[in-house]
């Protein structure tokens, strides 16, 4: 029987980097917004943000590795939203609601093509048999990591999907340094994570 959950070295890598950068961006959080009236409202959306990144890198399923994904873009809306009076915050976390749902979207579409391709959706598996495979993808498959790439970008806000990057400035300090130390960062995870495919 498959596992829900896995670790791998790879993992283990992405999980001791997420942890070092949870603790420093916790700590600076705690500083930053010492006197913040909300500063719990802030630390309660971070520690689901920290805690949704962990939950998608140790997910070994399909499902769960997506429903991660997205847990991870609604928590971080919480943190872009975290003065809710201003008016750049709210295009800002806008422009990156739509730029994630349309990277959920395609996510969940790469998913179930890999899904169709390989007839499983425990991840450790069909890695395993793309290993083996590459040459011989089908359009199915070949679609699939197309897909892949196009989410990556998009996690990544490379050009022209930044606009909203840019504008995170409303929001408090710490949210600039968990977005361009780790969450940014996760279009590259999700790339590392399905290389054989690639």
């Amino acid at each position: 029987m498959n596992s829900l959950l896995a670790i791998s070295s790879l993992k283990l890598v992405l999980l001791a980097l997420v942890a070092l950068l949870a603790v420093v961006i916790w700590r600076y959080s705690a500083t930053a917004l010492a006197g913040e009236p909300d500063k719990l409202r802030f630390m309660r959306a971070l520690a689901l943000t920290l805690t949704a990144t962990i939950f998608t890198l140790l997910s070994n399923h399909l499902l769960l590795f997506w429903l991660g994904w997205c847990w991870i873009s609604l928590s971080l809306q919480q943190l872009l939203l975290f003065y809710p009076e201003r008016p750049r915050a709210q295009l800002a976390a806008h422009k990156k609601a739509l730029s994630a749902r349309a990277g959920e979207i395609l996510l969940a579409v790469a998913f179930i093509l890999l899904y169709v391709e390989f007839g499983t959706a425990d991840i450790s598996s069909l890695i395993s048999q793309a290993s083996g495979q590459q040459a011989s993808l089908s359009l199915v498959g070949h679609v699939a990591t197309v897909l892949l790439v196009l989410v990556a970008l998009i996690k990544c806000a490379q050009l022209p999907l930044h606009g909203w990057l840019i504008q995170v400035v409303e929001a408090p300090t710490p949210v600039s340094a968990l977005l361009h130390a780790g969450i940014i960062n996760l279009g590259g995870i999700l790339l590392l994570i399905f290389s054989p495919l690639l």
